[in-house]
């Protein structure tokens, strides 16, 4: 392509500045809508019928524990029984009649019924009760579903004109800047940083401005480097000054025990010449008889 002006490189900077500053706020502005996005909750689970299987289970059950009841009333019917057919029978009562035994299996029957019946009742009750829960769970999981939707439409169609925008962006961009803008600087920092080397006279060409920039780029990595050498070197020296502490503290500590084990020592020594010296053996001796008269008299 045939050079450009600097006044037709700063006008294609501020393009290439503005495209760019336009893509990263719409690729900003797809994230956020991305997040608006949500998932729609589960619908509750419907609450089953009553199981018809456990209630004729539980009506045998039942029968059988009217029974077990009522037959305590008659049991001094069936004592009279056994005694009846007994041989040494001295009572010689009529024949007991099992009409009360039959009775007995009625009212068991009865009392099975009724309970049942009770149960069925207080199951569809609690089924019933499950059925409001589960239809007001239901219009608040909807409501919440709607409101889901509503969010996710807006979002998406957000979207939509995001990507057109986007779109509409690569157009330009590959209309006016592709030509002649370097391909492995497309970012609004270093689109920045040319279009200021250009507008205050720093380059004339796009090609000035990328060495510019290089230079600028290596520059400021040196100076991370330098600052970060310094930093482990500062590290280093304060690591080298706490050993230092702790080796002159271990030194006089040392220094002081010597000193205490030469004490010691001394005081030894003195000990060991004046138990040599005869004058204190005689000395020693007679204060031990002086404390046994003393102990043995008074």
């Amino acid at each position: 392509m045939p050079a450009m002006t600097r006044e037709e490189t700063l006008q294609g900077l501020v393009t290439a500045h503005d495209l760019l500053s336009q893509m990263r706020a719409a690729v900003a502005e797809e994230d956020r809508q991305k997040g608006r996005i949500r998932c729609l909750k589960p619908e509750p689970e419907k609450p089953k019928p009553p199981f018809m299987y456990w209630q004729l289970a539980a009506f045998y059950a039942l029968y059988l524990m009217g029974i077990a009841i009522t037959l305590q009333n008659s049991y001094g019917r069936v004592v009279r029984l056994r005694s009846y057919w007994e041989p040494d029978n001295i009572w010689n009562d009529p024949e007991p009649s099992f009409a009360p035994f039959v009775g007995d299996v009625v009212i068991g029957i009865v009392m099975a019924v009724l309970m049942l019946l009770f149960l069925r009742f207080l199951t569809a009750a609690i089924f019933r009760a499950k059925a409001v829960v589960h239809d007001v769970d239901t219009e608040s999981v909807a409501e919440e579903n709607a409101r889901i939707k509503t969010v996710n439409a807006e979002a998406n169609g957000c979207l939509k004109r995001i990507e057109a925008n986007k779109e509409a962006i690569r157009e330009q961009w590959a209309s006016d800047c592709a030509s002649w803008y370097p391909p492995d600087y497309v970012n609004v920092a270093a689109a920045e940083a040319f279009l200021g080397y250009v507008r205050n006279y720093q380059a004339e060409s796009i090609g000035e401005a990328v060495r510019l920039y290089d230079t600028e780029c290596h520059r400021r990595r040196m100076e991370l480097s330098q600052a970060q050498i310094l930093a482990e070197q500062e590290a280093i020296r304060k690591e080298q000054k706490v050993n230092q502490l702790l080796t002159v503290v271990n030194i006089g500590v040392s220094a002081y025990a010597g000193a205490k084990a030469s004490q010691a020592l001394d005081a030894a020594e003195r000990a060991a010449k004046a138990a040599e010296n005869p004058k204190v053996i005689k000395e020693t001796q007679y204060c031990t008889e002086v404390k046994e008269y003393h102990y043995n008299h008074y």
